[in-house]
């Protein structure tokens, strides 16, 4: 029945597609050279092709994504389909999975991960993921696994240090790791191949003046593949003198660039993140503390761009310490703060006027505010227990069409589309564009549209192919719409289509 369902819904996007088979479509001669250059197998081979894009496991770049193209745009071994910094992880330590919500299409996949060493913590593995570091206490293993954005795990076990969660993935491809205890800085390969070590403290003693060392902060991998990290967390509680004292900057080769000192600025960086859009953030106090009171945002050389307190916005009560508090920053330029054990999380912006754009750049780095952040409860779709955090989360439009309106000054606007609840204020004249264009086709209040749009949730969006079609369906929203608009005959063709397939979908009537 789900096939039928599928192959309904192709007849009606290829209706509403008439102008996508002639401009923006694969190359159609793509498949041909593949087979021919022996990188693509028949269909009916034996290797195992778990995602049915024709390519092979063994030797498919993104074997957990349908990409029959296997673009590579940045030639880090890991196709686009799952290098996408619109994903947004949530890690579950009551359902011991990982949730992935993709937020260019709407749809989601859960990766049940109750065989790894636990406890888990997630962190960035630059643009192809995350970094699952699993701690099993009572046989004293830590291990990072490689988990892409379509949820399949790379690689080979990574042998992880037992001091602290700070390690990050680099865009070469490798694994640095901070020991907490020690300062002693390792870089492995992706498959877990011991390649440096070097030792930070020693580093900063031949640059500066001798120092006294206590535990090591926290690091950030960077844009432009070098990464920062923070010899001294500068925690009253673990001897330092109330503030972090320097950043240390890296290349990927852990050759040493700059030593900035950020002592004026007395603040305390306890938790750090690079950004995609450039520079990192930071959770952290002004008082050395060990409670998270400040999100701090940073540019590449380590200039403070903007504090904000927090506490304003979380439930930050003086029993919240550090270790409560997780943080992730998104390619949509999304800085997301969620607690511990918790369901909510907050997402920031540096600008909220282009909170969603995917043109965000490192330019915007300076168009920073102090609007509130976005509040979402993830309850609603079964998360219960937040252990870690990856990307930025944010609406997508699949989850949320909206009709052609021009909101008054000052309207607060409320969203609740399925799992997520948030409230954002529209500045004044602002408009919202259609995006659906079976809506504008059957009209906003057709029960039909309603079958589509649960066939769209409960069906296609959960596999590979049919997250494909409405990738495909949605970005190419916006020239369907025009070619309705010209052309009344296949706006009343499209129409009589969904009247037909709309009934034999979901589960509305």
């Amino acid at each position: 029945m789900k096939l039928f369902h599928a192959a309904a819904f192709v007849v009606c996007a290829f209706i509403l597609l008439p102008q996508y088979s002639r401009a923006g479509s694969p190359d159609p001669n793509l498949d041909r050279q593949l087979y021919l250059a022996g990188i693509k197998t028949a269909q009916n081979s034996s290797q195992q092709d778990s995602d049915g894009d024709g390519i092979p496991d063994a030797i498919d770049n993104c074997p957990g994504a349908y990409n029959p193209d296997q673009q590579d745009s940045d030639d880090d071994g890991y196709g686009d389909a799952c290098d996408s910094s619109s994903a947004f992880a949530v890690l579950d330590t009551h359902l011991e999975s990982v949730t992935i919500f993709d937020d260019a299409t709407g749809g989601k996949n859960t990766v049940d991960i109750n065989t790894l060493d636990n406890w888990w913590t997630i962190r960035s593995a630059g643009d192809s993921g995350w970094l699952v570091k699993g701690c099993d206490y009572g046989k004293s293993i830590f291990t990072i696994w490689h988990m892409d954005t379509s949820g399949t795990m790379r690689g080979s076990k990574i042998p992880a240090t037992m001091g602290g969660v700070f390690y990050a993935g680099l865009r070469n491809g490798t694994i640095v790791q901070n020991d907490f205890y020690s300062g002693a800085l390792t870089q492995t390969s992706g498959d877990g191949v011991l390649l440096k070590t070097i030792d930070v403290r020693l580093d900063v003693e031949q640059a500066t003046d001798n120092r006294t060392w206590h535990n090591s902060g926290d690091i950030a991998s960077l844009s432009g593949g070098r990464f920062v990290v923070a010899p001294e967390s500068g925690r009253v509680s673990t001897g330092g003198a109330g503030y972090t004292p320097l950043l240390c900057y890296y290349s990927d080769n852990l050759t040493l660039q700059t030593i900035k000192d950020i002592s004026d600025l007395k603040c305390t960086l306890i938790n750090m993140v690079g950004r995609p859009q450039g520079g990192f953030v930071a959770l952290g106090n002004r008082d050395g503390s060990d409670h998270i009171t400040h999100l701090f945002y940073f540019d590449d050389a380590g200039g403070l761009i903007q504090d904000r307190d927090i506490t304003v916005d979380i439930p930050n009560t003086e029993n919240m310490n550090y270790y409560y508090f997780l943080l992730s920053a998104g390619g949509d330029g999304g800085v997301t703060v969620s607690l511990y054990s918790g369901s909510k999380i907050w997402v920031y912006h540096m600008d909220v006027q282009n909170a969603g754009s995917a043109t965000m750049r490192r330019a915007d780095v300076s168009s920073v505010t102090s609007a509130p952040p976005v509040t979402y409860d993830l309850s609603g779709i079964g998360i219960r227990s937040i252990g870690a955090i990856g990307g930025s989360y944010k609406e997508s439009i699949v989850l949320q069409e909206t009709t052609t309106t021009t909101v008054p000054p000052g309207t607060t606007t409320t969203t609740v589309p399925p799992g997520a609840t948030t409230t954002t204020t529209i500045a004044s004249g602002s408009t919202t564009t259609t995006a659906c264009p079976a809506m504008r086709v059957l009209g906003a209040n057709s029960p039909k549209l309603e079958n589509l749009r649960d066939f769209r949730d409960s069906t296609l969006a959960q596999s590979a192919i049919g997250r494909k079609i409405i990738q495909i369906y949605y970005n190419n929203a916006d020239s369907i719409n025009a070619a309705l608009e010209i052309s009344p005959s296949l706006r009343t063709t499209a129409r009589r289509v969904l009247e037909i397939i709309a009934p034999m979908l979901g589960t509305k009537e």
